[in-house]
């Protein structure tokens, strides 16, 4: 803009330090922290708060500055400073903010803190689409002037591109995530012995990719993979999938026609370049390290180290998940005790090692912790699904994660409809759509035990979500909880 002084290197860095962030950083939260970082320095402001614009809510959620004592501020659209900018999207300075009609005194009274001065901007992507806003508070040597303004109308246009990619990047993985995770479900729910075995299978492989050090990239494959490799038991007849005995060999081929039908399934498939590698692992989890496996027979190094390790899990999870009309499900030691006898002919030996060294098989879909603190929820159920005349009460949470959680009622709950819910956490709520997967009674209770797996998280509450679940104590028997 014509009156930044550009020649001015100290603020010349800071927007080149921000471009730079602009164009590497994907993570929203370590972008969100950079731009309020050089906001404080360059303006040289006591504080600065990051506003994003809700598109479902119309309103503005805060991204609090790291010393600001209230937990986090919304606004509707409108009010306040940062609402009004929001609004007009024009950008507000105010020298003494008792001449101001829109500032709420009421924050500082809850604070102790004296606001003086404000500096609040639209963050405007592509000079139209509102992002947010960015207010800096209090200039620490002097009133805010025209200078500043369009100093940080320039951080703004910058900061507003790059959330809005960052958001844009998260909202495909997170579409391409529910679809393959739909496919996977879909798949197990043609057999009640099979029931989220897809998904428990996903989790270990994730959980297992991690404790390795494998990128993040290699672990969403491996996610995604796990998730996938089902996929050929469409082909299967149910007649086959829902057989309570044993098979016979004739129908046990026909089983094994499922991993060459996921590799079809899954090459017609246009996957990004990131993601190309899926068809292969997800097609060779029952090949072998000897070669005896199927469908394509591949030895130890022909073999994908990601399939290998898929290839573990699934087998850990099939023997342990739940029990079959024609077994009964087998305890960890004995299933552990299959990985180790057959180590270098079925698996790869040092994966098996790292898979019992690292106790992978205690992660699961158990990583859902145990909440051992009063967490209570308000539910609204419709019997009929509809979610509308709504029926409140009161549950205790028992077990909660980030896909879901488990909490006892007074009250049956109609299975595999939709409940809305208000979890309290300490100092906030979070609101969001669940289904109920299983309603269960307790033993010589009147009670139930409800599990329900979150429908509509936003990536704000899923944040807010990661950061309450980070603080909570895990107890020992962390492994036992029940699974969605």
């Amino acid at each position: 803009m014509k009156d930044i002084a550009y020649s001015d290197k100290y603020n010349l860095e800071a927007v080149f330090s921000l471009t730079k962030a602009m164009i590497e950083e994907k993570d929203l939260y370590s972008l969100l922290r950079q731009i309020h970082d050089q906001t404080r320095r360059v303006l040289q402001v006591d504080r600065c708060t990051i506003f994003l614009f809700d598109r479902k809510k119309n309103e503005l959620w805060s991204w609090v500055s790291p010393n600001l004592e209230i937990k986090e501020v919304r606004l509707p659209i409108g009010q306040g400073i940062v609402g009004q900018v929001a609004a007009t999207k024009e950008a507000v300075m105010i020298r003494d903010v008792a001449d101001s009609p829109f500032f709420d005194l009421s924050w500082d009274q809850k604070t102790g803190y004296r606001t003086k001065n404000i500096l609040s901007v639209p963050m405007l992507a592509r000079g139209a689409e509102l992002v947010g806003v960015i207010e800096a508070i209090n200039k620490q040597y002097d009133d805010f002037d025209d200078y500043d303004r369009s100093l940080l109308m320039t951080f703004a246009s910058l900061a507003a591109t790059a959330i809005r990619d960052v958001e844009r990047d998260m909202e495909k993985e997170k579409f391409i995530e529910s679809v393959v995770r739909s496919f996977g479900e879909t798949i197990d729910a043609r057999s009640e012995f099979t029931a989220g075995h897809s998904q428990r299978v996903a989790t270990y492989a994730r959980n297992f990719a991690s404790a390795l050090g494998l990128s993040k990239q290699e672990i969403k494959v491996a996610y995604y993979a796990a998730l996938l490799h089902d996929v050929g038991k469409i082909g299967i007849k149910d007649a086959i999938l829902e057989k309570p005995d044993r098979l016979t060999p004739e129908e046990y081929k026909c089983i094994k026609d499922h991993a060459a039908y996921t590799r079809n399934i899954l090459n017609a498939i246009d996957f990004p370049d990131d993601l190309k590698e899926i068809p292969q692992i997800a097609s060779s989890h029952h090949e072998q390290i000897d070669g005896g496996g199927y469908p394509s027979g591949l030895r130890d190094n022909q073999i994908h180290k990601l399939a290998k390790m898929l290839s573990i899990v699934d087998v850990y999870e099939s023997l342990t998940a739940r029990d079959r009309p024609y077994r009964k499900a087998m305890e960890v030691k004995d299933a552990l005790k299959i990985l180790v006898q057959n180590q270098g002919t079925c698996f790869d030996s040092q994966l098996v090692d790292l898979f019992i060294q690292k106790h992978i098989y205690h992660t699961e879909l158990r990583v859902h912790k145990r909440i051992n603190v009063d967490l209570a929820i308000e539910y609204m159920v419709d019997p009929e699904g509809h979610v509308k005349e709504k029926q409140i009460g009161k549950g205790r949470v028992l077990n909660m994660s980030q896909g879901g959680l488990l909490f006892s009622s007074d009250v049956i709950f109609p299975v595999h409809k939709l409940v809305e819910l208000i979890i309290y956490i300490p100092d906030d709520r979070i609101e969001t759509l669940a289904q109920i997967v299983w309603c269960h009674q307790i033993e010589s209770k009147k009670k139930f035990q409800i599990g329900l797996r979150f429908a509509d998280l936003s990536f704000h509450t899923q944040q807010k979500l990661n950061r309450y679940m980070q603080k909570i104590p895990l107890e020992p028997d962390c492994h036992l909880i029940f699974c969605l």
